[in-house]
């Protein structure tokens, strides 16, 4: 079984409270934004998380240490492994082998508050998702799920409207999303398969489509899901 986790931020203490409500056989994993930095590390071995959690890459990581084109996933820190872009694997639901598309990366709204490049919670133009790396996630198709920090344009553009952008001091005349744009994209190539993502901070969900809001645990099946058909 496959549980995910929302946005988390950094918040190791938080999430330690989150797994110990997970059954230990579970896989987890975490949707981005999980709070890789170097100044975090030491937090993280304070919280004392005795499990893996693998999780994707958002735009509140420190991308330089995650190499998104890897072939295999990597542990970053003792049980916080990172899933690289692309990346495809099997887990069970609902007693049935299914397969996961995971793919990473994400524009961030918030860039105007934040240093470029910085290894204090900067921006980087790496944690923008490619064309080539869509591409090779849409040649390892078909799948049954797709794992994504950015949620589809179409999606984020339903749950938060123009007020979103606008928050951030944002003009939405001027802003594209290449990201979301890329997710979409592959997205409907693989001919929509249920897509998870976190990004937006919101619980939602849409037609195939389900939004974590931060520290939010969901657990993969037909049930608990909460996916619009």
């Amino acid at each position: 079984m496959i549980y995910l986790i929302g946005d988390i931020h950094g918040d190791f203490f938080t999430l330690k409270t989150l797994l110990d409500k997970i059954p230990k056989e579970a896989t987890v994993v975490q949707v981005g934004d999980f709070g890789i930095w170097p100044s975090f590390a030491p937090r993280w071995k304070r919280a004392g998380i005795d499990r893996p959690v693998y999780f994707i890459d958002g735009n509140h990581d420190y991308i330089p240490w995650l190499d998104a084109e890897s072939v295999d996933p990597i542990e970053i820190w003792p049980n916080a492994i990172y899933i690289p872009r692309g990346y495809v694997t099997s887990f069970e639901v609902d007693g049935v082998a299914k397969k996961f598309l995971f793919l990473g990366g994400s524009k961030s709204v918030d860039r105007s508050f934040r240093i470029h490049q910085s290894t204090d919670h900067g921006w980087f133009d790496e944690e923008q998702l490619t064309i080539e790396q869509t591409a090779l996630a849409v040649s390892r198709g078909p799948v049954d799920y797709m794992i994504t920090h950015t949620p589809p344009g179409s999606f984020t553009a339903k749950v938060l409207g123009l007020d979103g952008l606008r928050a951030f001091g944002i003009d939405p005349k001027k802003w594209t999303d290449e990201s979301a744009q890329l997710v979409e994209k592959v997205w409907n190539a693989l001919e929509q398969p249920v897509l998870f993502c976190g990004h937006i901070h919101r619980s939602a969900s849409g037609p195939r489509i389900r939004s974590l809001d931060i520290n939010e645990v969901l657990k993969v099946g037909s049930v608990d899901s909460g996916v619009q058909s």
